[in-house]
């Protein structure tokens, strides 16, 4: 998780620093988002409706999650979820604030847009979601994560909120985040095998197998 954390912090710093700080990283941004406009007629509509819907479907979700996981007293995974929403919305904004973005020209403009807020809470609630959810976790459930923020990345794209290179540096953000609360957790490492059974003993209750010799009684008692 360290090694994820300091990859994920070069790919974020490389991308702002290139892609928003350069006229031809701003040139290539500029590209994308108009090709993406040409698309504007067929996806605006669902696109909007996305940006409106997933950001409440996010939240109701993780908090019908948190009350489950409340309910089985999951301390760890709820305050790791807890940590990785907040984190990254307030790293978000911080970032939009502090950070500046040159003027090129035609490609460029003064406003910092770099990440979006809208895509960063979409994101940070899906990797919230999947922390809660109980184990033993279907695949379905990060491939649903997964996807929610790629919908809510290609609709701010699509309908015009936010250039390619903002939604991108969302994802990144929140994935930094993610890997940094995991890794000081310990949730993914050993810690989560014990809490799922990896390690089970002998004596803690599971049935001898099948074939295997009793001890006698006397020891047994």
């Amino acid at each position: 998780m360290l090694t994820a954390c300091l990859t994920l912090l070069s790919l974020l710093a490389v991308l702002y620093t290139w892609w928003v700080r350069t006229p031809s990283g701003q040139h290539l941004d500029s590209m994308l988002f108009a090709r993406a406009q040409t698309f504007n007629v067929v996806l605006a509509p669902p696109a909007a409706l996305l940006r409106q819907g997933l950001l409440p479907l996010g939240a109701i979700t993780v908090g019908l999650l948190t009350i489950a996981a409340t309910r089985r007293r999951a301390w760890c995974e709820t305050a790791s979820a807890a940590a990785v929403i907040a984190v990254s919305i307030g790293m978000s904004a911080m970032l939009k604030t502090t950070l500046g973005r040159p003027f090129f020209g035609d490609d460029g403009y003064r406003q910092n847009t770099f990440p979006s807020g809208h895509v960063t809470v979409v994101a940070a609630l899906a990797v919230g979601a999947v922390l809660l959810w109980p184990s033993p976790r279907p695949p379905l459930v990060p491939v649903t994560a997964a996807g929610a923020s790629v919908l809510a990345a290609v609709a701010s794209v699509v309908g015009f909120a936010h250039r390619p290179s903002d939604v991108v540096g969302s994802i990144l953000t929140v994935l930094l985040v993610t890997a940094a609360v995991l890794w000081l957790s310990g949730i993914g490492g050993p810690a989560l095998s014990r809490s799922q059974g990896g390690d089970r003993r002998p004596d803690d209750g599971a049935l001898p197998a099948p074939g295997a010799r009793q001890p006698p009684a006397s020891v047994r008692s």
